[in-house]
């Protein structure tokens, strides 16, 4: 190098060191006006424009300099590092990968670069990064840590807690005790996972992530109060931390405070408006709120934002199917499922779209390919499982419905002490526990497969929740007990739902008595008169905190034509709010079981009448195992147990079945029945005169 060129790069130096950027700004200019391809030059003129606030003019300097001296490391990394706060990890991980292969590989420059392979989604090539730095410096924390979050994305979960172990062994500080417990919310240890946040606010009290992320495990716990206190408390630390509103947004949402959920979630967006994220979590606290248009607003807005985003598109997808916007669904999928192959949830939602499109084959073969791909995936085996019964195919249907038990929003499983009954095992001179689970309806209708397993040369006892015991006990051919109640000991168990599984039941074999459970007395006030009319038994609704319940349900008042050609009982003991003002101005409508806890009351009461009509609940079941007969409502869209294209049951032969022809038209629905009631009063008036 010349003379004055050095001259001129050292007065330069002098003056930045002096603070005076001007000058040294026109010295570099002077310099590189005569010699354009002087690397140090450009390289000292790019961090000038760094230390004025212009990053890009930096990096197109950096960029200058790399041409010339392309096998200059500290410059690669110079650029490296300017990419990457400017919002281009892809040009920054070419960077660090070019200065690393110059020479620059110090463990942190190899962290940097995982880093940035990390935010590219280039997980393998982000790890060997990691494992080189941890071969120079087996003690670098960092590494530890990095390497732990890559292998959590790569869903490598037991290799990235030994990581996160051995990082927080090294420097426990609060984002390495954070770190480990995502990953363990992200397994569902989630008490451990708590504990693990508590140790980071340990160190730093005043985290607002920390605080929030803690919030979003309590969430998952359902400990939705703790989980609002906490989100709380982070947005009290930084009022700007948008993640924070937004979790706040969702923990009020699950408290059913829906004014303030939105406006938290508009807080989010306040702060962050080109998150996407952030309107996906606003739109699910619009569905929430059943406020499906606003929810779809959000949803595009979401899509906007980030059109790769497959998420952005399962929800959109969401909303339309609530409105039956079904084509518009069924794009909106193929487009998340095509962005993202491993969506699990969005193959099951077009399974949905497509049997209610009248695809039903094309459904099952796209869940059983879904399946291939993902076979530890547990509600989408729960899923096949449904629609394999749903066409008869018990050999494979009850196995894949056994996924159900994996399932976050199901029960922990009773009994574990004792061995399992597979159906492989020996029963003679055995004593088996069968217990409860599910609904109340699921319990009536497969206990009919108990006496099956008694004839196995086996003491049976049945384990059922407390209101079903009075009734169950009239089946005959087991003990049955009451949940808390001391049992006598068994040699195997085994849950209800796995029985038909374990006898190898088929659809071909289904018990198919007209009656199997009976009852005891009859309730006073309920004797019928001569010459009354037809007294029919109805239910409009079942279990308010099961999720298909909306669709399932019908209003009460649209059984009030059906007043004109009999009596009506209401059966069910609970009723929703705009039923229950309904039956207030209506008083025709009998409510006897306004209370009733046992369902062996509600039986005796069934007894009394000539039909129930009832939805798909567990009055249905009860009606159907007296032998009473009953016309059960179906949505367009039933559960698989009641197959599909046919009028009939093999599970009650008193049973006849009324399906929606459009989803969520009950007027349909009961124009038929009233029809069929009136016929079945006319006959019955006949009879009655004719007894006369």
């Amino acid at each position: 190098m010349s003379q004055p060129i050095e001259t001129l790069l050292q007065n330069a130096c002098d003056h930045l060191q002096q603070g005076n950027i001007a000058d040294a700004t026109a010295l570099l200019q002077q310099l590189l006006a005569h010699h354009p391809a002087c690397a140090p030059g450009l390289q000292m003129l790019g961090m000038v424009h760094a230390m004025q606030g212009d990053m890009r003019g930096a990096a197109r300097l950096l960029r200058q300099a790399c041409v010339v001296a392309p096998d200059n490391g500290t410059l690669r990394l110079h650029l490296a590092r300017i990419e990457w706060e400017i919002g281009l990890p892809a040009q920054a991980a070419a960077s660090y990968e070019q200065a690393i292969a110059s020479g620059c590989a110090s463990p942190d420059i190899r962290i940097d670069c995982a880093v940035a392979l990390q935010a590219l989604k280039q997980y393998p090539a982000a790890l060997l990064q990691c494992d080189a730095a941890l071969a120079q410096d087996p003690d670098h924390a960092r590494a530890w840590s990095t390497r732990a979050n890559l292998l959590h994305q790569q869903n490598r979960m037991e290799e990235a807690l030994a990581s996160h172990a051995r990082a927080i062994a090294l420097a426990p500080d609060a984002k390495a005790w954070s770190a480990q417990a995502a990953t363990l919310d992200a397994i569902g240890s989630l008490g451990e996972a708590l504990a693990c946040h508590d140790k980071a606010l340990e160190f730093d009290p005043a985290n607002a992530a920390a605080w929030t992320h803690r919030g979003a495990t309590l969430a998952k716990m359902r400990r939705h109060g703790e989980a609002l206190a906490c989100h709380m408390r982070a947005t009290e630390l930084d009022p700007s931390l948008a993640c924070a509103w937004s979790n706040m947004g969702a923990a009020l949402c699950r408290l059913e405070r829906g004014d303030e959920a939105l406006a938290a979630h508009d807080k989010a967006i306040s702060l962050q408006p080109a998150s996407a994220a952030l309107w996906l979590q606003r739109g699910a606290a619009l569905m929430v709120l059943k406020r499906s248009g606003e929810a779809l607003a959000s949803f595009n807005a979401a899509v906007r934002l980030d059109p790769a985003s497959a998420h952005a598109w399962y929800h959109r997808a969401l909303v339309l199917c609530t409105e039956y916007r079904l084509e518009e669904a069924l794009e909106s999928l193929e487009e998340a499922i095509t962005l993202d192959a491993a969506h699990a949830l969005a193959p099951i939602l077009l399974s949905e779209v497509l049997r209610l499109l009248e695809r039903d084959a094309q459904a099952l073969t796209l869940l059983e390919q879904t399946l291939e791909t993902r076979p530890d995936h547990h509600l989408l085996r729960f899923t096949v499982g449904l629609n394999q019964l749903a066409k008869e195919n018990f050999t494979d249907g009850w196995r894949n419905f056994q996924s159900y038990r994996r399932l976050e929003e199901s029960d922990a499983p009773r009994h574990v002490h004792l061995p399992p009954w597979s159906g492989v095992e020996a029963l003679q001179g055995k004593r088996l526990l069968v217990y409860a689970e599910q609904g109340h309806g699921d319990v009536i209708q497969f206990c009919r497969y108990l006496p099956r397993v008694a004839a196995l040369g086996c003491e049976v006892i049945f384990e059922v929740q407390p209101s079903l015991k009075r009734l169950l006990s009239t089946m005959g051919g087991c003990l049955v007990a009451a949940r808390g109640e001391p049992l006598p000991v068994c040699d195997y168990v085994i849950p209800l739902m796995a029985l038909p599984l374990a006898l190898d039941a088929t659809a071909q074999d289904i018990p198919r008595q007209l009656r199997y459970l009976h009852t005891r007395k009859r309730p006073t006030g309920f004797e019928r008169n001569p010459g009354a009319g037809l007294r029919v038994g109805i239910a409009c609704s079942g279990n308010p905190a099961l999720h298909t319940n909306p669709l399932r349900s019908a209003p009460l008042a649209c059984f009030e034509p059906l007043q004109q050609h009999c009596s009506l009982v209401l059966l069910q003991n609970t009723v929703a709010s705009a039923d229950a003002a309904y039956l207030a101005g209506n008083p025709d409508i009998r409510h006897p079981t306004a209370g009733y806890t046992d369902f062996a009351d509600t039986a005796d009461l069934i007894a009394t009448l000539d039909l129930v009509i009832s939805v798909d609940t567990s009055i249905a079941h009860l009606a159907g195992a007296l032998g009473k007969p009953v016309w059960i409502l179906l949505p367009r869209l039933a559960d698989w147990r009641w197959f599909k294209g046919r009028d009939d049951s093999p599970w009650y032969p008193s049973a006849r079945l009324f399906r929606q022809r459009r989803e969520g038209d009950w007027s349909g629905v009961f124009g038929l029945v009233e029809e069929e009631l009136r016929r079945l009063s006319m006959r019955a008036g006949r009879l009655r005169q004719g007894a006369a």
